[in-house]
């Protein structure tokens, strides 16, 4: 995915610290999962990841396209919302958090248009990111309206005072796996852009719906 600019002399300086911190996040994110919760070591990681988002985000910005600014910053809105999530612990979302929510709808409705515009362009590749992306996150974000703006019951209560835990590490698993999508277009790991970005997605899914699963199960044989 990666474009040389031979005429920008900040490109490449900016290319590598992009490629660097998406790497960190990659290793960072894999670190939340994997070791223990709720300790000052998860929380400094923590910290690392979503700093990281902030590098990903300005420097995508310089050697991107705005649809692909658009996804990354939709995997950003999924991490600091869970971030949040882990913070507040079930109380209430505040004024800002709610001017997060509003931002990402706003994003989601630029990438249906995005993939509108490119599909008549016939530009297929970034018509179907947009697409799929748009699909993916609307669901999410017009959940996140409904609930934290306008109050209505939307999401399952099947974990108790658990709730905001499962919030938080399927927030930040969605997060991880569009970090994992677009350092695998900046390498192109498939050789298509379009499997780059949806391929660990679609794996990504799976993984959570899984790992959701085993919480619970385990989460009723406490109980």
């Amino acid at each position: 995915m990666e474009q040389v600019n031979s005429i920008d002399p900040n490109y490449s300086l900016i290319a590598a610290v992009h490629g660097i911190t998406g790497l960190v996040i990659f290793i960072t994110g894999i670190l939340q999962f994997t070791l223990k919760k709720g300790n000052w070591l998860h929380r400094i990681i923590g910290r690392a990841y979503l700093y990281s988002w902030f590098v990903i985000l300005t420097t995508g910005a310089y050697i991107g396209s705005l649809l692909i600014v658009a996804i990354v910053l939709l995997g950003f809105y999924l991490s600091i919302t869970g971030i949040r999530a882990a913070v507040l612990k079930g109380k209430p979302f505040a004024v800002i958090d709610k001017a997060i929510i509003i931002t990402a709808g706003l994003v989601v409705l630029f990438m249906i248009a995005a993939g509108i515009i490119q599909l008549i362009k016939h530009n297929y590749t970034y018509a179907i990111l947009a697409g799929f992306f748009s699909l993916l996150y609307s669901r999410i974000i017009v959940r996140d309206i409904q609930f934290y703006i306008f109050n209505k019951k939307v999401f399952r209560n099947d974990y108790g005072k658990m709730n905001w835990y499962v919030n938080h590490l399927t927030r930040m698993q969605f997060s991880f796996i569009t970090a994992v999508g677009a350092f695998a277009a900046v390498q192109n790991v498939f050789g298509n852009m379009v499997l780059n970005f949806t391929l660990p997605a679609l794996v990504g899914v799976i993984v959570i719906r899984l790992s959701t699963r085993h919480f619970v199960k385990n989460l009723d044989s406490v109980n």
